[in-house]
């Protein structure tokens, strides 16, 4: 008897470490990464600035080290893009999406950011009065300039009465918008203009 209840402590201490273990691997998961919050701020830096290398210890929870050497950080809707070597930053307060910015629907905002050769991918989900759009926006650095400018845009459009559906994406590249510097970039701006030719 003795025996019997030992092992079913053993058992249940056991389960319990298990699911400790599982929470604890879930919720580091899902910790988030970046601090997006709703900020009404239209202000576009107007040139590139210098930046202190050792300023980015203050952003350690919004920022992410890209490919390229350099630094994305997202605070509130801000996206500041930055090469600690170098000193050169960007940035532009009009690019990031927030969750249903419009109230017309549930919409993601931003997902994620992440590099591929000299280029910037940003990952977002908005939505219309009929859509849900996922939005991938490209950035292209050029290094002998520096400068950072607006490459492509891609729509890809789902229906919200009918989730499985998948209209045909919608490319977009400079020589429907030109060369756009982060700076001057308004995704909604863009979309709108893009969307309605």
């Amino acid at each position: 008897m003795i025996v019997e209840q030992q092992m079913q402590v053993n058992i249940i201490r056991y389960y319990s470490m298990s699911i400790l273990i599982i929470l604890y691997i879930v919720l580091s998961a899902c910790k988030p990464i970046y601090n997006l919050k709703s900020n009404t701020s239209t202000n576009v830096s107007d040139q590139s600035a210098t930046v202190n290398p050792n300023d980015f210890s203050q952003h350690k929870s919004d920022s992410i080290q890209l490919k390229n050497g350099y630094v994305a950080i997202l605070k509130n809707k801000k996206l500041s893009i930055h090469h600690p070597k170098s000193g050169i930053s960007f940035s532009n307060n009009q690019i990031i999406r927030l969750q249903d910015e419009t109230g017309n629907c549930f919409s993601e905002g931003f997902m994620k950011i992440f590099s591929k050769d000299m280029d910037i991918v940003l990952e977002q989900q908005i939505c219309s009065s009929k859509f849900i759009i996922n939005e991938a926006t490209t950035l292209k650095i050029n290094t002998s300039t520096p400068s950072i400018f607006l490459n492509k845009i891609v729509y890809t459009k789902t229906a919200k009465n009918n989730p499985d559906s998948i209209i045909k994406p919608k490319v977009f590249d400079q020589k429907d918008f030109g060369q756009i510097p982060l700076k001057k970039i308004n995704l909604d701006s863009l979309y709108m203009l893009l969307n309605n030719k």
